[in-house]
């Protein structure tokens, strides 16, 4: 059940100190909050708004999170775009952790949305929304099993029929046209696999079209927001970051496929180089339903 209460301006514990923070990191934006001081409780978390600003078509919201029951909000909490105002227009969010108090489990964020095409945000209410938060989170950086770059295949079995999310290139120019280029893709090779951490796989390597492949698969993405990326280091310490990557979809639409492409050719000694990963983990997803509505009036 969500319910809506009111507390004096700025008293909750931990919520002061943490208000000091965001004035010397955000100065501008802090002085221009008003008080809003409203909180809803589901699941054993609270969430409360405590001030706002509303601009034209841009709205800074500052929330606190706080485990009344548990210890599911850490100094990795994460947000994971999951908040939203109502009424809206297509937006775009930013989110800031301005602080982590372990004593209270709370933490405190600085959120601005702003608007498409400069939709002014009107009305009389206006309901700032979550519904769900990770934490738990682990970076790793490793250096992966030399078995994977001995075992990387000349020849090996493709595929082109994927569930693409997405490709990016890295410094390229005329990115697009070279993506468009890309068609195949490798299959999992399950002889010549390497979990480096718990959620993420190395899943195949191999060669097409005389550039060298390197397949990761990120585990349940939609609940853990796995993710991570590969590069290789040579025998002078030098960094050789891939040149294009592309994500698709597993069968169940829940993990996701990266395969990283390397401008590096099959006659290359891979013998003088080691395969490197810098990856984000996460172990807790707690869902909830939490909103506050609050007149516009009074933050404008």
């Amino acid at each position: 059940m969500c319910f809506i209460v009111s507390v004096p301006v700025l008293s909750a514990a931990g919520v002061q100190p943490a208000f000091d923070i965001l004035y010397s990191a955000f100065p501008k934006v802090a002085q221009k909050l008003k008080p809003v001081n409203l909180s809803c409780e589901d699941n054993g978390i609270k969430m409360e708004v405590v001030s706002a600003n509303v601009h034209d078509n841009v709205a800074d919201i500052y929330i606190s999170m706080q485990d009344l029951t548990g210890d599911r909000i850490d100094e990795t909490i994460d947000l994971f775009d999951s908040y939203y105002i109502k009424p809206a227009y297509d937006s775009v969010g930013n989110c800031e952790l301005v602080d982590y108090n372990d004593t209270t489990k709370m933490a405190t964020f600085l959120i601005r949305i702003s608007q498409f095409d400069n939709q002014k945000i009107s009305g009389e209410k206006i309901t700032f929304s979550l519904n769900c938060f990770l934490s738990g989170k682990q970076e790793y950086n490793k250096a992966f099993s030399d078995t994977i770059l001995k075992n990387v295949k000349k020849n090996p079995v493709t595929q082109s029929d994927v569930n693409i999310r997405g490709g990016a290139g890295l410094g390229v120019e005329s990115d697009a046209e070279s993506l468009e280029g890309i068609k195949n893709f490798l299959k999992v090779d399950e002889k010549n696999n390497y979990s480096p951490v718990e959620g993420i796989t190395i899943t195949a390597a191999g060669f097409i079209d005389e550039k060298l492949h390197i397949q990761v698969y990120y585990e349940d993405i939609l609940k853990t927001d796995n993710h991570g990326e590969v590069y290789l280091i040579d025998s002078k310490n030098n960094i050789i970051n891939y040149k294009y990557n592309y994500s698709f979809w597993d069968e169940k639409e829940c993990g996701s496929y990266e395969e990283y492409i390397f401008d590096i050719s099959p006659e290359t000694d891979l013998e003088n180089y080691t395969l490197y990963g810098d990856f984000t983990v996460c172990s807790s997803l707690t869902e909830g339903d939490w909103k506050v509505t609050f007149p516009l009036k009074n933050i404008k």
